[in-house]
């Protein structure tokens, strides 16, 4: 029941108001920036992978779920910057958010330390929504998400597990943003291939 109503939340929060061609990349940002510059150079490669390469996106929090593929085969989704309590109250519709859904099958055997680059939806995409889900949403097909560790990694973890990491999203101006993360996998059922 707590997977049933979790996702529905998900769903909720994830079919607001989407946005294909948002190319503005620029919102109120709140206290992130959310959409801006992305500071500096806006790049690098994360050093080790510990470290988030940029800042300036909904951050500091992920709830992790499995979710489907556009071709109806597994994947996870990380809700970033939404909290980390699966159990939790829906979100407020202002609350930026970034919603990573990765479906690389080599990525998801081994998700723990490793780094997932796509482009033109080939093994993942984003929504972005910097000013949550009562705001516009852009869909990004460019980008990558690290997963720095994982107690008992991918689809079979344990529920509860510990998730850390970061992102990065490549909106269709060129601006680039992202942040760190860390919070939980939340399991579940999903209904692909039904």
């Amino acid at each position: 029941m707590r997977a049933l109503f979790f996702s529905a939340v998900l769903l909720l929060v994830a079919c607001g108001n989407k946005s294909e061609d948002d190319s503005s990349g620029s919102s109120d940002g709140g206290d992130g920036g959310v959409g801006g510059d992305g500071g500096g150079d806006g790049g690098g490669d994360g050093g080790d992978g510990g470290d988030p390469p940029l800042t300036n996106g909904p951050g500091g929090t992920v709830m992790v779920v499995p979710d489907c593929a556009p071709d109806d085969g597994p994947a996870l989704a990380f809700v970033v910057g939404l909290g980390s309590n699966c159990e939790g109250a829906a979100p407020s519709p202002d609350t930026p958010y970034a919603r990573v859904v990765i479906y690389d099958g080599t990525w998801l055997s081994d998700p723990a330390g490793n780094t997932m680059e796509w482009t033109d939806w080939r093994g993942g995409f984003a929504v972005l929504a910097p000013s949550g889900s009562a705001g516009e949403q852009v869909s990004v097909d460019t980008g990558s998400l690290h997963v720095t560790a994982w107690d008992g990694a991918g689809r079979d973890a344990p529920v509860g597990s510990t998730v850390s990491g970061w992102y990065t999203l490549t909106l269709e101006n060129g601006t680039e943003v992202g942040a760190g993360f860390e919070g939980v996998y939340c399991g579940g059922e999903t209904m692909c291939g039904r």
